[in-house]
């Protein structure tokens, strides 16, 4: 799934009744083992739309008999970005970023990537809700790696900002 946009009355009131015959539709091609959510949860990062975001996903998940903790995979897009929290400080930092080198160092420095992240707060705060402590985002490490076994195959699904890679 992706381009949910929850969080905006206009988006909410067309969506819903699409939404509500998602899980027939999805369901008609047979047993669906993951729901991977690849951007745009939300309309403007807004506590609402992560919120109505999470609502739909458990529904869905559960009409599925899915479990959001094992069978759901999420990643954030620019519109689950609350632009308001980006100050002078990122600009300087994204702007420094000029090697694999520079980038490395942002990486591997808890604190910066904490100011970078905290636009993304919104979503941290909707994973740890949605899938617990252990499988939650956070601002230091904007990526996810987790492993299944899907019918008899192994994979990674590699959760970034922005992508999504199985």
């Amino acid at each position: 799934l992706s381009d949910l946009h929850f969080g905006d009355e206009r988006f909410d009131l067309f969506q819903r009744p699409v939404f509500g015959r998602l899980p027939g539709a999805i369901s008609q091609g047979g047993k669906i083992d993951l729901v991977l959510v690849t951007g745009d949860l939300t309309n403007r990062g807004s506590i609402q739309g992560f919120r109505g975001a999470r609502d739909f996903l458990l529904e869905l998940l559960e009409s599925l008999d899915l479990s959001a903790d094992r069978s759901c995979f999420v990643v954030p897009g620019n519109h689950d970005v609350d632009w308001s929290a980006i100050g002078p400080a990122d600009k300087n930092i994204i702007g420094s970023l000029t090697s694999q080198e520079a980038v490395a160092r942002v990486l591997a420095h808890p604190q910066t990537m904490g100011l970078l992240g905290s636009r993304l707060g919104g979503f941290y705060e909707f994973t740890k809700v949605m899938f617990g402590r252990t499988r939650a985002w956070r601002p230091e490490r904007p990526w996810r790696v987790d492993k299944k076994v899907l019918g008899g195959r192994r994979l990674a699904l590699i959760q970034q900002i922005g992508r999504a890679h199985v």
